[in-house]
Order: structure tokens, then sequence, then C-alpha cells
């Protein structure tokens, strides 16, 4: 089963034989396989040829078309482990036109129907192919293992990416800036280097620029913390934030990359760089130098002429089968892409959007939902056409995550025991979007910087019920 997959450009000036011959040095590198060094001396003698040695076997492909400028080559690699699960790793480098494309994939075949599916890391090669090479441009970005900060102007081009506008084939993950004094949920430098080769991470600069940015995205950028992932040419998005089930930095991290690696396994690949392509660029070739043999034989033989243009025309007519499938997948996606957008826009369903937007993402969802609810309970008749509506728009609508009832709750924890401002409290309300001033005797909160919403508390406290009033009525009033 496929549990990995990436494609990444490369730079122009690499060659095909560059990249075969380090997926080589990889493997013969490496002190946990048994292929060395010399099993690899015979490859490049001919277009295709197999290496086996101690129950592991690497497949090797290459291909160089005299009449194009399209060059193709493989490597793939099985072997098994100590459980008895067969690992297939997969590298197909190909070029033409000024563009480098590199493929990774890696299988697990389990023995038994019982055992789990590993959970799939970064290959060794991927490490070592942008340590060796680095990355090429991915449409306008470079492929890095280093977070791009935006800068204060930068609005237009943050919204084209958002927006899927860009001509990057890796996924954006978008890091927003906190409330109050700001930060991030994860530090941007720690994740670029975990998603290097899978994703670009990009940085906004403050809270004032993910305001302007809301204008020009129609608010489907995330904000106050949270981490966006968005997929080229689509309006898809999918957002992270802390909260109980990920509570710390490496647990927000370790999500997003699992995530990210499964998308990217479920994606299609790229037809011109993938291991079924290299192999009909093989046959290909193999036909082409038969034709080329008959031509300068002597006595040429008709009837086998007549063979190898029916072959031929047969094959021309499939590919213009393929031709229009491919025409055709790429029109349902587009279809898909203009739906999702249509979906996920803030205008064009049941209700249309007020002047207020979110303060944090998906909070005028969850207060709609807890009205719908409420509605249900105590107001709508059992078995009415009221109720039924109401009941269908709630669970087409549920939130898998509702960060308001979390930060309503995390506020009530902060405040339980309160007697006086500890730094633990102050960084938990900083941490849920509370920015903190002091106001004579009393410390006052402002929520998402935004002056409607504040409330004040004592600097102390004998009475130990102030804390949970406090929390209550200021709860009441933001979430």
């Amino acid at each position: 089963m496929l549990i990995y997959s990436i494609e990444l450009p490369l730079p122009e000036h690499l060659t095909v034989r560059q990249i075969l011959d380090l997926g080589c040095e990889w493997i013969y590198g490496s002190r946990h396989y048994r292929l060395q060094k010399h099993h690899f001396d015979e490859i490049w003698h001919s277009p295709e040829s197999v290496v086996e040695a101690e129950g592991e076997k690497a497949e090797f492909g290459y291909v160089h078309l005299a009449d194009s400028d399209f060059e193709i080559g493989g490597l793939k690699f099985t072997r098994k482990d100590e459980e008895g699960r067969q690992w297939v790793t997969t590298i197909v480098s190909s070029q033409s036109s000024g563009r480098h494309l590199v493929s990774v994939q890696l299988s697990c075949g389990l023995p038994d129907a019982s055992m789990h599916l590993p959970k799939a890391k970064k290959p060794y090669f991927v490490k070592q192919l942008l340590a060796n090479y680095g990355g090429g441009m991915d449409g306008e970005i470079p492929v890095s293992d280093k977070a791009i900060g935006l800068a204060d102007g930068d609005e237009a081009i943050a919204a084209a990416l958002i927006r899927g506008e860009g001509c990057n084939i890796l996924p954006i993950v978008y890091v927003s800036c906190g409330f109050g004094e700001g930060g991030y949920a994860v530090d941007p430098k720690l994740l670029a280097q975990d998603l290097a080769g899978l994703a670009h991470v990009v940085v906004e600069p403050g809270r004032s620029f993910s305001v302007r940015l809301k204008q020009l995205t129609d608010a489907r950028n995330v904000y106050g913390g949270s981490i966006g992932v968005y997929w080229a040419r689509g309006s898809e998005r999918k957002s992270y934030f802390l909260s109980e089930v990920l509570a710390d930095e490496r647990a927000l991290k370790d999500k997003i990359r699992e995530d990210i690696i499964r998308s990217l396994v479920n994606r299609r690949q790229t037809s011109i760089c993938s291991w079924l392509h290299l192999k009909d660029s093989l046959s290909k070739q193999r036909l082409a130098q038969l034709k080329k043999n008959h031509y300068e034989a002597a006595g040429q033989d008709a009837t086998v002429q007549e063979y190898i243009d029916a072959f031929d025309n047969e094959l021309k007519i499939k590919e213009a089968h393929l031709a229009e499938a491919n025409q055709e997948i790429a029109r349902l996606e587009a279809e898909i892409r203009r739906l999702s957008a249509s979906q996920f826009g803030r205008s064009g369903g049941i209700l249309n959007t007020g002047v207020e937007q979110d303060l944090y993402d998906g909070e005028i969802r969850s207060f709609v939902l807890e009205a719908l609810e409420n509605q249900l309970e105590r107001g709508a008749a059992a078995g009415s056409r009221q109720a039924d509506i109401l009941s269908d728009l709630i669970a087409a609508n549920r939130m898998d995550e509702d960060l308001r009832l979390h930060k309503r709750n995390e506020l009530k924890k902060l405040f339980n025991d309160y007697t006086h401002l500890t730094p633990k409290i102050l960084n938990g309300l900083k941490r849920i979007g509370f920015a903190h001033s002091e106001d004579g005797k009393h410390h006052r909160f402002t929520f998402a910087d935004d002056n409607r919403y504040q409330g004040t508390a004592s600097k102390t406290s004998s009475d130990h019920r102030a804390g949970k009033n406090f929390a209550r009525d200021l709860g009441n009033k933001v979430f």
C-alpha cells in the first residue's frame, strides 16, 4: 500500500543521471541495506537492468528519445524488513523543455492483514536530495527547508497563494500571527524544516497584515494564530490550532505533516514523472529501435512493415483515447474547484454574511449552530417541518472541533482558583486571544484586539468565587 508520495521540481541544471546516481548512492551507502556499490557498476550499460543480492532488488530504467528533448529515468528498490513487511521505494526523474521533476513514492506490503501500517516518514533519499542539490522553483516559490516571511505590502501575493492562483504544485502552509502581542502557534523555522519537500511554509508578519488580507481573500485566510493548508489550483483549506486534542507545538506540527502526507498519497501523479510512464517510454524506445533495424536490413519484408504500421495506428488511437480521458479529468477537477470555491465563499448560501467577521476560525458558524440547536431543543415541535430543517442543517454543518467551546472552557479553567494573576494564567489568556493591560487596581483583558470585548479583574481577590464569576461573565460576553 502506498504510504508516501511527493513530486517536486528540481534545479534545471541537474541531469536525470545525477538523480539516479544519488539514488544508487543512497542504497549502497546505507548500513541497513545489503546491495553494495559494485552491484551498480553495469546499470548504465543498457536502458534496463536489474540487480539483486540477499533478498534485495533494484530495478533501473533510462530513456532519452533521439527525436525529442524528453529524458526520463527511474530506480525501484525492493526489500523486506525483519517483520516480513515488503518496502518498495520508487524514484523517477524526468526532464523536458527546461522543467525537471522528481517523484518519490514509498509503499509497504504487510504479510499479515492483522498488522498495522507504520506511520509514513520522509525517506532518507528525500533529505539527501535536498541537502545535496536543493530544490528547484515551484512556480515562483523556491523548494526549500526555510520559511518564507511575508512583509507589509505582500498582501496580494499572500492572497494569490491562498486562493490557489499560484503556479505551485506543493501546498501552502500559512502561519498566521496570534492576537495580542502576536507570536505563532509553532516555530515557523522548525515547521519549514519538517515539511521540506512536502509544502511551502509562509509566515505573515503581524495582525494588521491579517486584517488587510481578509478583504482580498473573502475571509478565506486563517488568522489569530491558526495555521492553514491551502492547495494549488483549488479553494480547499484545512485549519489547525492549539486545542485539547493538539495541546502543544509538537502535536500540532505532527498532525499537519501527517495530513499533508495523506493528501499527497491520494493525489494524482503527473503523468510524465511516474514509473508507468518510464516503462511506456522504454517500450517506445524498443519499438523505435526495432523499426530502425528493420529499415536498415536488406530485403525488407512487406508483411512485417504492414504489421508495424498497424501496431503504430493502434498505439496512436489508444494515445488519443488517453488524451481525451486526461482532458475529461482536467475538466472535472476544474468543476470540483469551482464548486468548492462556491461552497467555501462567504455569500451565495442560505444566509448572507453581514459586516461582522470571524475573530477566530469557525466563530460565526459555531454561534449559528448553537442558535439552531437551542431552537430545535426549545422551540421546534417534534416531527414538524421546522424541526426537520433544523436537524438537517445542524447535521450538515457539524464541526470536527469547536474552537469557541475550547476557548470558553480554557477560560474557566484558568480562573477556577484565581487569587492573583500568575504567569501561567497570563500565558493561557494570551494563547486563547486576550491582550492584557493594567488599569489601576484591576487587570484589563481585551479579546482579539477588539475594544468591544473587554473584562476587568481585581489584582488581588480574597473571594474564591471572584475568579469563577469573572470567567463566567467574560465567557458569556465573548464566547
